[in-house]
């Protein structure tokens, strides 16, 4: 993204009604993009705003935002005090990119939550965006605190598991014995099963007793455990004395009898706090599906295991509409999510995320996905990967569609390196590629031509038939350049009614490569010397074209660029509807004409023009008038 879209970009030459609305359409786009954009300069080693976008202007905890000119700790008024202000003289200075995520908080409240990135778009200006994360760090958040709650919980078991194996030794748990011999039978309880029974203490209880306080719809469950006596666990409900309803977990272990006595013994234990944390967290469950059901993605967990073995052991039902598959699919096998990405995409993808899970660094990737409709979406997911005390590394991360942002981009591109008008490459994309392929053709010793197109007398089109006619003749003269070159040859509109042509891979001799620039340039000339059709009326327009060959020597692209320029005027000079090509000695005496002009202005400055008058007279002698001479007392003269 560059600083165009903020700034007024100068209009080219002979486009003084599109230059506006060509601005227009840029600020507008600017405007559209949902992300804050904002450009500064460096002015005496501050940071200046240049120009913000609508959604800058909107978002809440930038500062000055609407005050051009104001310096950057002003907009940035809630990071004054952090490292961001050096962090951004830094892209300036080294150029190299800024992304990083600013959270600023207050006890109990989140002030704000910000992904910054700022790219230098010029030597002394930068491109910072910012997008809202507030959402995503209140679910980060969410996520942290679900996590905790989740961690408590299983601390929780863990002590009544350990509660349950020490019996009386702790508390909420008691055991009984039932001794039966042929004469009588005796139940003893103890008195930690008294007290979460709610029975005063005794040892001695009534086998009915034992008994009465189970709910009638669960006894079936504890006389199944009773007569089997296998050591199996059942829970049931008891009701105390008080009233009050309690979970319990009991066990049963029948013994061998010894000397006719057999001795059935049980371990009981209070559960109730266990099913009210289970129902916690399945509410707590429920509460992020619900967010999850509310956000532009979908987000997972998932877990690396010492072994190397992969898992996703959640994931949101957005992957279904997402990704198009079902949530229990990628749970059972999370390779189908990596189907759905593009192959020339996957090794990317892998190695990131390689990379993120074994340095314990966030992860960020974008990649397209295939749609099961054929469709073809941008996905950018984000994970924080934290090793857990098993050495296995999990992953909790966030997945959404950037398609739009991702065609927004591209249009973005379009308009910055693409004229409006013709769609061709524009000057600033051509100066780029001239560039490259100077630097290809002296290593590949391929030689290049450059072919400077000016239409003739177009400035009598516009000015007789409307620069409507104009915009529609330039349109016809781009489509007929394109087709008659290669698609590697590269055309672009320079500015006003002037186009260059570029061609790659020539002839490594210069008079094959010339025969070949100039069988091309002809080609162009018949072409442009068919007629147009402007709105049902034919009208020819014939062009001036002027070639230089690059690639034999190393030149600087402004050279080139004025070397094809001025075989052009060269074939003006020649009139017009031809083909020049630069020659060497046309440069020289260019040169020489202009150092010629400006010795004689430096002559003027210095009085080193003398004016003699000669006389005139008839053929009888008599004076009739007097020619004036000037004479350049020049300081290099003999």
């Amino acid at each position: 993204m560059t600083s165009e879209l903020l700034t007024d970009p100068p209009a080219p030459a002979g486009e003084d009604l599109m230059g506006p609305m060509a601005q227009a359409r840029l600020q507008a786009l600017a405007d559209a993009v949902p992300v804050a954009l904002m450009e500064f300069r460096l002015q005496d080693g501050r940071l200046r705003l240049l120009a913000a976008n609508a959604a800058a202007r909107r978002m809440p905890g930038l500062g000055a935002v609407r005050t051009p000119g104001v310096d950057a700790s002003e907009v940035f008024d809630l990071l004054a005090d952090t490292p961001l202000m050096n962090q951004l003289l830094g892209v300036v200075r080294v150029g190299a990119p800024l992304e990083c995520r600013q959270v600023v908080r207050e006890p109990g409240r989140l002030l704000l939550a910000w992904d910054l990135t700022a790219r230098r778009v010029a030597d002394d200006s930068i491109m910072v965006t910012v997008r809202d994360a507030g959402e995503a760090e209140a679910l980060r958040a969410a996520l942290a605190a679900s996590e905790r709650s989740l961690e408590e919980v299983r601390r929780e078991l863990r002590e009544q598991t350990e509660v349950f194996n020490t019996t009386e030794s702790l508390a909420r748990t008691g055991h009984w014995r039932r001794i039966e011999d042929p004469g009588e039978t005796v139940l003893l309880w103890s008195p930690g099963l008294c007290e979460i029974a709610g029975f005063e203490q005794q040892e001695w209880v009534d086998s009915e007793r034992a008994v009465s306080g189970i709910l009638p719809e669960d006894r079936h469950v504890f006389s199944q455990l009773r007569e089997s006596g296998k050591g199996l666990d059942v829970e049931y409900r008891w009701r105390r004395p008080d009233g009050v309803v309690r979970w319990m977990r009991s066990r049963v272990q029948r013994a061998l009898p010894r000397d006719g006595v057999q001795v059935v013994m049980g371990v009981v234990q209070d559960v109730t706090d266990e099913h009210r944390a289970a129902e916690q967290l399945r509410e707590q469950l429920l509460f992020i599906q619900r967010i999850a059901s509310r956000i532009p993605g979908f987000i997972y967990e998932f877990r690396l295991h010492c072994d190397g073995a992969a898992s996703v052991q959640y994931i949101s039902d957005a992957v279904r509409e997402f990704m198009g598959v079902e949530p229990q699919e990628v749970t059972a096998d999370h390779g189908v999510l990596m189907l759905r990405v593009l192959a020339e995409d996957r090794p990317q993808l892998r190695r990131s995320a390689i990379v993120s899970v074994r340095r314990l660094v966030p992860w960020q990737c974008e990649y397209r996905v295939r749609m099961p409709d054929g469709t073809v979406r941008w996905h950018m997911t984000n994970a924080v990967p934290h090793r857990e005390p098993d050495g296995s590394v999990v992953s909790h991360g966030f997945t959404m569609d950037i398609t739009e942002r991702k065609r927004a981009e591209q249009e973005i591109e379009r308009l910055a390196f693409y004229d409006a008008l013709t769609g061709l490459p524009n000057r600033r994309l051509l100066l780029d590629r001239l560039q490259r392929a100077i630097v290809t053709s002296l290593r590949t010793r391929a030689l290049g031509a450059l072919l400077f197109i000016d239409l003739d007398n177009f400035k009598d089109l516009n000015d007789t038939l409307g620069h409507d006619m104009g915009d529609q003749l330039l349109s016809q003269v781009a489509a007929r350049l394109v087709g008659s070159v290669r698609e590697a040859d590269t055309v672009a509109r320079f500015g006003g009614d002037e186009f260059v042509v570029m061609l790659q891979g020539l002839a490594p001799e210069l008079p094959n490569a010339a025969t070949q620039a100039e069988t091309v340039a002809e080609k162009l000339l018949a072409s442009l010397n068919q007629p147009f059709d402007l709105d049902g009326q034919q009208y020819y327009s014939t062009p001036s074209i002027g070639v230089t060959l690059f690639g034999d020597e190393r030149l600087a692209v402004d050279e080139l660029l004025k070397r094809a320029d001025l075989a052009m005027y060269q074939a003006k000079a020649a009139g017009r509807n031809t083909l020049r090509f630069f020659d060497p000695d046309m440069q020289a005496a260019v040169n020489a004409r202009s150092h010629l002009e400006a010795e004689l202005r430096q002559g003027l400055a210095r009085a080193e023009l003398l004016v003699y008058y000669q006389p005139v007279v008839d053929r009888h002698a008599r004076l009739i008038g007097a020619e004036a001479l000037v004479r350049w007392r020049h300081p290099g003269a003999a």
